[in-house]
């Protein structure tokens, strides 16, 4: 009996293994040392907090005002063994008739909307932290010249609540002066 539920148990983390590395295919994107991944909300919070007033990348959603903001939270992942140049030229996230319902925004852009959210805690630590991990974590403006290794950093798209299903991310970077291009079909919002 023993051997038997130990069978059942392995049968069932290699199924869900294999549902979330198809689900995952769907929200990633890499070409070489360069990866480019939308996070679920779980890796957002798991990474940058569960409390909206510690984690920039969580969408204030209040019981009496509602959700303005969604965020698509993009995971940049570089690992090259030489010195590389790299620049976001340009990102959004389009329906299928080609409109843009989720722009990039910059470092400062986002943290104009983010901050806003808890404008009446800046006196906390949180605050602090909040803000802190956008300096440190989001993708800086213009050309990055990066050393050789790993390297990691976020950028968001931000649309209006509630996005529209069927969204696909559009991603142009620059690396070395050779223009890569993600297309990146996003998940469908859960309701």
């Amino acid at each position: 009996m023993r051997k038997i539920l130990s069978a059942v148990a392995v049968l069932v983390l290699i199924l869900t293994g294999c549902a979330t590395e198809k689900q995952r295919a769907g929200a990633e994107s890499g070409q070489g040392p360069l990866s480019v991944a939308l996070l679920t909300e779980r890796e957002v919070k798991d990474s940058y907090g569960w409390s909206l007033l510690d984690n920039p990348y969580l969408s204030y959603s209040g019981t009496i005002f509602p959700r303005v903001y969604d965020f698509l939270v993009f995971k940049l992942a570089v690992n090259f063994p030489v010195s590389t140049q790299l620049e976001l030229l340009d990102a959004d996230a389009e329906n299928a008739d080609g409109k843009v319902k989720a722009p990039f925004y910059d470092s400062d852009r986002f943290k104009t909307v983010t901050m806003s959210s808890v404008a009446n805690q800046e006196s906390s630590g949180s605050f602090s932290q909040r803000e802190n991990k956008i300096t440190w974590n989001y993708l800086p403006q213009g050309t990055l010249t990066l050393k050789p290794g790993k390297h990691s950093y976020v950028f968001v798209l931000v649309g209006k609540h509630p996005l529209p299903d069927s969204l696909t991310a559009h991603i142009r970077l620059s690396v070395n002066g050779e223009e890569q291009d993600f297309d990146i079909p996003l998940p469908d919002a859960q309701d």
